[in-house]
């Protein structure tokens, strides 16, 4: 191997050794793990190839390398996610966000747009990449974010202080209503919707690395969405919205789902790829 000096060596190794793993977008995930090790952004290494890299540095990007070989995501490594052009820390603990949840939240954001004063609650909010965003893009607002486990809700209220959100997001610790008292002008989740028997189907990056606590559902998938549609007509005002994210091949189910348990206004919203992601449903009022 090569003597390591310069950004681009260093670049071209890691480039080299996750695209003979099998890494997809070996390009840019070694942009990214280089990028947080010499502390520069993603592109940097195109604009300054021949930056020197120490020995340290080196040897702190190759152990990287490993770790991602081993199907760690990179998002794990760097502790960092980007969600609603904002910056989250996420661990093992939470779901890495995705961009088609950025479809939910924008979903909230519209039927905010009638109610900017609105109480909002986040179920399962994981990173509290959802209840944060919300906050921060519709500052009127009240948010409430649950999650029964306390290691995400560290994490949650940790990107709440990391984007200046932490007086704007009460964090509640509960299975799903069970700590609740209040009644909210909408209910957003992304819950659990991996059915049982696709779990070992799933990527190893996510199945072996990302809470499954937070990724399956009993009932074929359903099991959450069934649970909240009806316990949440306890909880939302006349009138109040339920937004639901849902799995690829969901949508008309929870659809029927919240259609059975009396929601009106039922809507289907595809994500950026053209899928059936985001139900979204009305109480009479």
């Amino acid at each position: 191997m090569e003597e390591i000096k310069t950004a681009a060596q260093l670049y071209r190794y890691m480039k080299n050794q996750l695209k003979a793993s099998g890494i997809e977008d070996f390009d840019l995930e070694s942009r990214i793990l280089l990028s947080y090790v010499l502390k520069e952004e993603p592109f940097f290494v195109y604009m300054k190839p021949e930056k020197p890299v120490s020995e340290e540095d080196v040897q702190k990007a190759m152990a990287l390398t490993e770790k991602r070989k081993e199907g760690v995501p990179s998002r794990y490594l760097t502790r960092k996610a980007y969600f609603m052009d904002f910056e989250f820390y996420v661990d093992e603990n939470v779901l890495i966000p995705r961009q088609d949840t950025e479809v939910l939240v924008q979903k909230a954001l519209d039927f905010l747009k009638d109610n900017p004063k609105a109480k909002v609650l986040d179920i399962g909010t994981g990173s509290g990449c959802i209840a944060v965003s919300i906050a921060l893009l519709n500052p009127a607002c009240t948010v409430d974010a649950t999650d029964i486990s306390k290691e995400a809700l560290a994490v949650a209220r940790k990107n709440a202080v990391l984007n200046g959100a932490e007086k704007r997001v009460r964090f509640i610790e509960s299975d799903l209503f069970s700590g609740l008292s209040d009644k909210y002008d909408m209910i957003v989740s992304n819950p659990p919707y991996i059915k049982p028997s696709e779990f070992l189907t799933l990527q190893k990056e996510v199945r072996c690395h990302e809470p499954v606590l937070a990724l399956v559902a009993d009932e074929e998938g359903l099991a959450f969405y069934r649970r909240i549609a009806k316990e949440a007509k306890s909880f939302l005002n006349d009138g109040g919205f339920l937004l639901f994210e849902t799995g690829y091949d969901q949508a008309r189910s929870v659809y029927r789902i919240m259609e059975e348990e009396g929601f009106t206004f039922l809507e289907i919203t595809k994500d950026y790829n053209g899928i059936e992601r985001v139900v979204s449903g009305r109480m009479n009022e």
